[in-house]
């Protein structure tokens, strides 16, 4: 009777830690909603503090650090846009030493590289390539990855005509991305 006593708690506290894991995901897109970012902070500093992060839990925190980031660049918050980029740009490190969704990987090094000239458009010359070049990597490693189209998209609508910018290939991308992500209700539910 006892050891089943144990058991039945122990069942509750593992299932409680599993209803807690999930509510990240609905924590960020509530605070998304109702545009408070406060909320959506506090979210990835929570996640921050965990210390068993498997590689798909800091995948999900580095989503949720790109649009904090995109966010703080937004409304001029440029000191805490760098500090959670610092953040973000370490969790992509290690996922890419990890060999962890490459794509993926490319996808958020693409987008990091842009937020650093949006941070700094004196980098744009020297780090604007890069961002293409990794948006390219993530189509190439994986055709249905829409966030590589993103990225590619953002590069050929923020770069400038005269250094091969196109905000017809960047709609084109954009377009392509959206199929993409519509393909899959699971994925776009809360997103």
């Amino acid at each position: 009777m006892e050891r089943t006593k144990y058991f039945i708690v122990f069942l509750f506290v593992l299932l409680s830690f599993e209803n807690v894991k999930a509510s990240y995901k609905s924590d960020i897109y509530n605070a998304y909603i109702s545009n408070n970012m406060t909320k959506w902070k506090k979210t990835i500093d929570l996640m921050n503090l965990k210390t068993d992060k498997s590689k798909s839990f800091i995948m999900e925190l580095v989503n949720y650090q790109y649009g904090y980031i995109a966010w703080c660049i937004g409304n001029k918050s440029d000191k805490l846009a760098e500090k959670y980029l610092d953040m973000a740009e370490d969790n992509i490190e290690f996922l890419e030493k990890e060999e962890y969704k490459l794509s993926l990987v490319n996808s958020y090094k693409s987008a990091f590289y842009g937020f650093r000239i949006g941070l700094n458009i004196l980098k744009a010359p020297f780090i604007g390539p890069k961002s293409v070049e990794c948006a390219k990597i993530s189509i190439k490693l994986d055709k249905n990855n829409p966030f590589g189209y993103i990225q590619y998209a953002n590069s050929q609508y923020y770069m400038p005509e005269t250094f091969g910018g196109s905000k017809t290939v960047a709609l084109e991308y954009y377009n392509k991305a959206k199929t993409l992500m519509e393909l899959d209700n699971e994925q776009i539910k809360e997103d």
